[in-house]
C-alpha cells in the first residue's frame, strides 16, 4: 500500500542498507539512497526500488563531511521537498586488535563514521522531519552495545555506544516535536563488512546467534523495516 513517504538511508549502496531499501520499496515511495563510492551497486538498488513501483534517488556523499551532508540534504529538499524517515546506517570497516594495536586514527575513524556522521545527518534532517506528519529517525546500532561487549573492538564498540547515546539524547529532545527516534541492534550479519574478520570471531558470533547461524542482510533488513513501519 502506498503512503508516499520519503525515506533516506545512509550507506544504502550495499549490505544492510541496500537490503533495507529493497525491503521498504513500495509504489509511491521515494527511497533516497546515500552511498560513498559504489555507484554501480547503488544504481542496482535504485533499479530494484523502481521495479517495485517506488522511486530511487541517488545521493552520493561522504556523511562524515559537514559540507557534503548539507549539500546532500539540500539536494533532497530540492528533489523531494520533504523527508519522513531517516535511517542512519552508514558504517566503516575496521580490524580487530588489542588496545595497543588500535591507533588513534583507527579510533577516530570509527567515531567519525558512527556517531559523527549520524550527528551531521540528524542535524540536517530535523528541519525536514519537523514538517512530516510522522517524522522518524531510526539508528542502526549493533548488539555490541547491549550486554557484555566483545573484546578487541574498543574503537568500534565505543563508537556504537556513542551512537546509542546520541539516539537517547535526541529521543528526549525531539519527542515533543513530533519526531520519533528508534534504535535497532542487529547481530553480526552476513555481509562484505565481515569478510576480513578473524574466523574465530565470526564463528563465536554464529554460535551465539539464534539457530546457530548469522542472519542474512534481508533478515536484518526485515527487523529494521518493522521499526520503520510501526505505528507512531
Amino acid at each position: 500500500m502506498s503512503d508516499g513517504r520519503v525515506i533516506l538511508i545512509t550507506g544504502a549502496g550495499r549490505g544492510i542498507g541496500a537490503a533495507v531499501a529493497r525491503r521498504l520499496a513500495a509504489p509511491g515511495r521515494l527511497l533516497a539512497l546515500n552511498y560513498l563510492s559504489r555507484r554501480d551497486s547503488a544504481q542496482a538498488v535504485a533499479r530494484d526500488v523502481e521495479a517495485k513501483g517506488g522511486r530511487g534517488l541517488l545521493l552520493p556523499a561522504d556523511v562524515t563531511s559537514a559540507s557534503a551532508v548539507e549539500d546532500m540534504f539540500a539536494a533532497l529538499a530540492e528533489r523531494a521537498g520533504r523527508l519522513d524517515v531517516l535511517i542512519s546506517n552508514a558504517g566503516a570497516p575496521f580490524r580487530y586488535g588489542r588496545l595497543p594495536e588500535c591507533s588513534p586514527a583507527d579510533f577516530e575513524a570509527q567515531w567519525r563514521v558512527q556517531a559523527g556522521a549520524a550527528f551531521l545527518c540528524c542535524r540536517a534532517a530535523v528541519p525536514l522531519l519537523k514538517k512530516s506528519p510522522a517524522g522518524r529517525i531510526v539508528f542502526v546500532v549493533s548488539n555490541v552495545a547491549q550486554g557484555a561487549p566483545p573484546a578487541f573492538m574498543a574503537h568500534y564498540v565505543s563508537a556504537k555506544y556513542a551512537l546509542w547515546g546520541l539516539a537517547q539524547a535526541l529521543k528526549a529532545e525531539l519527542s515533543g516535536k513530533g519526531i520519533r527516534v528508534d534504535c535497532v541492534f542487529p547481530p553480526m550479519t552476513r555481509t562484505d563488512f565481515i569478510k576480513n574478520f578473524p574466523r574465530p570471531i565470526v564463528e563465536a558470533a554464529r554460535e551465539a546467534s539464534p539457530g546457530g547461524r548469522l542472519p542474512a542482510p534481508e533478515e536484518t533488513a526485515a527487523e529494521i523495516a518493522r521499526v520503520v513501519e510501526a505505528e507512531t
